[in-house]
């Protein structure tokens, strides 16, 4: 009787365990579903990395509204995206400290740059998780997009700031060079200009400025007072014109602006100079190095009335040549020839040995010295 007993307890045993198994198996895909959907519509951003500290895993509702992209994030650690610390001036070290200590992490601030070039600020929270034997497999974690709120408390800042500066002005310069420092310094940029209607020219020019300390930055601010905008040229023109703000990422790449030509302008222009003081010749590459940036800066001026075309052979680019000659028959060929031209036209440069001899001719199609004279 025991004997059997016992092999019926066996069988009803395993016979009970085979029932359960399907059942806790269902259980527990309900419970994971329930899981995520209260991560979906609970948690802003839920995510979980490695051993490596690179994503595995991004979901959330908040996704979509911070622009951020899961497959451009997962095999990837926060700092091969481009995320930096807000604390510690912007150095991973500290952080990555507490990570290689197996220690969580509460509320720490990342910035990154957002698809329209855009400063976000996100807010994470992680904790590391570890297997039954005790080794360390990763991160999980949660965050927030928190620019909405940062932002408000930065433009309240800088409202006071502003304010403050005005009030403590002595003068109109003072007050403007004030107030673009404050919203340059808020915003970490490096220089701020004041432009205002020149009653000679019917134009914008410069009038103040703002920047931080440095050569490159003050040579920029210095070639900037020598730019004139009409209304609809250039991008200052077109906010003058238009009467809307137009919002720039990077004015190294965006193609409304005429920065990034007026830079390389600079930067080609300052030992052209001294040169030509100096009164000897120079490679005819360094003279085509500084025109083509000016004629881009033409270009983005005169937007379609202007086309260019350059014809110079790179093994006539070591020659000898007159410093500032080919800009000089620019600026006169614009000023004489196209601009006055109502439909614009086009402005070409070439360069080819003849008789043995080095020849370089600039030529327009506009309206000629003496037509421009009388338009």
């Amino acid at each position: 009787m025991k004997e059997r007993y016992y092999g019926e307890a066996k069988k009803m045993k395993s016979h009970a365990k085979r029932k359960r198994t399907p059942t806790l198996r269902v259980a527990m895909h309900e419970s994971e579903e329930r899981l995520a959907g209260l991560i979906d519509n609970l948690v802003d951003i839920y995510w979980e990395q490695d051993e490596s500290y690179r994503f595995t895993l991004i979901k959330g509702r908040q996704l979509e509204k911070s622009g951020i992209d899961p497959t451009q994030y997962l095999g990837k650690t926060r700092w091969d995206q481009g995320e930096v610390p807000e604390a510690d001036g912007g150095s991973w070290d500290a952080h990555k400290a507490v990570l290689e200590a197996r220690q969580p992490f509460f509320e720490t601030v990342f910035t990154r740059v957002g698809q329209q070039g855009e400063k976000r600020y996100i807010r994470a929270s992680g904790y590391p998780f570890f297997d039954r034997a005790g080794d360390f497999k990763g991160y999980r974690g949660i965050a927030r997009d928190i620019t909405a709120s940062r932002r408000g408390e930065q433009l309240v800042a800088l409202e006071h700031a502003v304010n403050r500066s005005l009030a403590e002005a002595d003068s109109v310069s003072d007050a403007l060079q004030a107030a673009m420092r404050a919203v340059c310094e808020c915003e970490g940029w490096e220089c701020g200009r004041y432009l205002r209607v020149d009653e000679n020219t019917g134009g914008l020019r410069l009038a103040e400025t703002w920047g931080v300390p440095s050569p490159a930055i003050e040579r920029f601010l210095a070639g900037s007072r020598e730019v004139t905008y009409a209304p609809g040229q250039g991008l200052a023109g077109r906010v003058w014109q238009s009467g809307q703000p137009i919002w720039v990422a990077d004015i190294n790449t965006d193609p409304r602006t005429m920065q990034k030509h007026l830079i390389a302008l600079l930067r080609a222009s300052m030992p052209t100079m001294r040169e030509a003081n100096n009164g000897g010749p120079r490679a005819l590459g360094r003279e085509m190095a500084m025109i083509r940036p000016y004629l881009e800066i033409l270009k983005v001026r005169m937007e379609e009335r202007l086309t260019t075309r350059i014809d110079v052979p790179d093994g006539l680019l070591s020659a000898e040549f007159p410093s500032m000659m080919i800009q000089s028959l620019v600026e006169n060929a614009i000023k004489h020839g196209l601009e006055p031209k109502p439909e614009g036209g086009e402005l070409s440069i070439k360069a080819e040995i003849v008789h043995g001899k080095l020849a370089v001719t600039v030529a327009d199609t506009g309206l000629g010295f003496g037509k421009s004279a009388t338009a």
